[in-house]
């Protein structure tokens, strides 16, 4: 069981109970299982923040955002974030990159963040679509 009292694997009631707060967030900082490993390994983290309609990061392994992209098909926030750290192999230094590119948005103003958010408003509308009507399937099952 979780903080939430909640079976770890039940993730559509786990979405439903977490939503007003992920949803409260400017950005969701998802913690990657293995993320000091080095082969990216994509587990269901993320699309708590797609199905709510949120901005996400991910500490994860080196190039787990490029494989979510690559693999996937779902398209990352490149107008507010700058995924450098993704290409950092040493652990630590790639989650001090992380926090450097994240942290520079704790200044701004909710409004801001507003901003921001529509900016991305295609992307993640995109990244909703991409999940729920299961192309992310199509588009894994073409590098089988």
């Amino acid at each position: 069981m979780n903080v939430w009292d909640k079976d770890r694997f039940d993730h559509g009631n786990n979405v439903q109970a977490l939503a007003s707060t992920i949803t409260k967030c400017f950005v969701n900082l998802v913690s990657e299982s293995w993320s000091h490993s080095y082969q990216p390994f994509i587990t269901e983290k993320f699309v708590y923040s797609v199905v709510t309609r949120g901005l996400f990061v991910a500490y994860a392994q080196p190039g787990w955002h490029a494989h979510l992209e690559k693999y996937f098909g779902f398209r990352l926030y490149n107008t507010i974030f700058d995924y450098s750290f993704d290409c950092v192999q040493n652990p630590v230094q790639r989650l001090v990159k992380l926090v450097e590119m994240i942290s520079k948005f704790s200044t701004l103003s909710v409004n801001d963040w507003r901003d921001l958010y529509l900016m991305e408003q295609e992307t993640i509308e995109y990244n909703y679509d991409h999940y729920f009507s299961g192309t992310y399937l199509k588009q894994i099952a073409q590098f089988e």
